[in-house]
């Protein structure tokens, strides 16, 4: 990833304005390294400058294998994809592709994009995926029967029915991007030679935009486009666990709960029942690391409920149990007490007349 940072805008003579005479310089400097595509990750919308984007115009059409982004407008009354300009569109328009992203509503982390977006009756794939389609030299190609993506060997898994073909980006600390400043560019050309290369802005004054990964950090777009096209092209997919299964595993957890103080008592239960709520928390670890995402909260909250309402139960039924049999045993002692003491009467007599005779 080479990235257009603080230091290129620094410069005297530079400045936010002049991110498009930035962005020429670091094409140029790329096509000296000839990478395998170039994806840009700037929106080139509105014109500029007539010498600066002349400028940019030529380093766009010099630059082979180039995806652009575009993006929706909807501070337009309608949603409207804002494209780039036609002296900077490439020749195909089918490298073009969409940075609309999906934002978790509760802790604000990107952790899918949608593949595909219809805005204004057009459609737009993303621009991760148009850049896998560019890198593999294959068509991108939809199944009506499951919704899922083709592009070429890769079959990209889609929820069928789901909107906008959601897809999970995983993103894994082991497969770090590498990441170059713009103004470095010449120092790594052997290190660009060959390779898909994702251009942007990450100055915090001139970023588009700012995203959370689950990681914690604060991202530009740009990396995660970058995560999303890695994840895409070494099909290390990652696909949501059906609901039922969800359902299966959680009613398993609650009979197993149940089983374990019907049957054990004692430490015995109590042990085993640390085993299941051990077992609740690591069964969506170990499944994630399989490529399917199960649901944490669930097998977590259905085994603490379970366990605590069954030991609870266990504790109250041997409560009854010891209350009925402290009971019965006193009735007992009673019934002894009273047959005694009614036939002490006839053999204090019968022993007086066995004495007299």
């Amino acid at each position: 990833m080479v990235e257009l940072d603080k230091n290129a805008f620094d410069r005297p003579g530079y400045g936010v304005r002049a991110r498009r005479t930035i962005l020429a310089e670091a094409l140029d400097q790329l096509a000296q390294a000839k990478p395998k595509l170039v994806v840009i990750d700037m929106i080139l919308h509105d014109p500029g400058d007539p010498g600066e984007d002349a400028r940019l115009k030529d380093s766009l059409r010099a630059t082979p294998n180039l995806v652009l982004p575009c993006d929706l407008a909807p501070d337009r009354g309608t949603d409207q994809w804002e494209d780039p300009l036609p002296a900077f569109a490439p020749a195909d328009p089918r490298r073009v592709g969409h940075v609309e992203w999906a934002t978790d509503r509760l802790d604000g982390v990107v952790r899918q994009l949608p593949l595909e977006k219809i805005a204004a009756h057009e459609q737009r794939w993303a621009l991760s995926l148009v850049a896998v389609s560019v890198a593999l030299g294959q068509p991108i190609v939809t199944s009506s029967a499951s919704d899922d993506i083709q592009v070429g060997g890769l079959t990209i898994p889609v929820g069928k029915g789901a909107e906008d073909r959601p897809f999970l980006i995983r993103y894994l600390p082991d497969r770090k991007i590498p990441r170059i400043k713009v103004l470095e560019i010449g120092q790594h050309l052997s290190d660009i030679r060959g390779k898909a290369v994702f251009l942007g802005e990450t100055a915090p004054g001139a970023s588009r935009d700012r995203l959370q990964d689950p990681y914690g950090e604060t991202v530009p777009g740009v990396m995660v486009n970058a995560q999303a096209f890695e994840t895409l092209i070494h099909g290390d997919y990652l696909t949501r666990a059906r609901d039922y299964s969800v359902l299966l595993v959680c009613l398993g957890i609650a009979v197993g709960a149940g089983l374990i103080f019907a049957l054990l008592s004692g430490w015995e239960a109590y042990a085993l029942d640390v085993a299941l709520l051990v077992f609740a928390p690591s069964l969506p670890v170990f499944l994630f690391r399989h490529n399917l995402v199960f649901p944490f909260f669930a097998p977590v909250a259905v085994a603490w409920v379970c366990s605590i309402g069954a030991a609870t139960y266990q504790h109250f039924f041997v409560r009854r149990q010891l209350h009925r049999t402290e009971s019965e045993r006193s009735r007992y002692q009673q019934a002894i007490h009273w047959a005694a003491h009614e036939m002490r009467t006839p053999l204090t007599a019968i022993q007086g007349s066995s004495e007299i005779l």
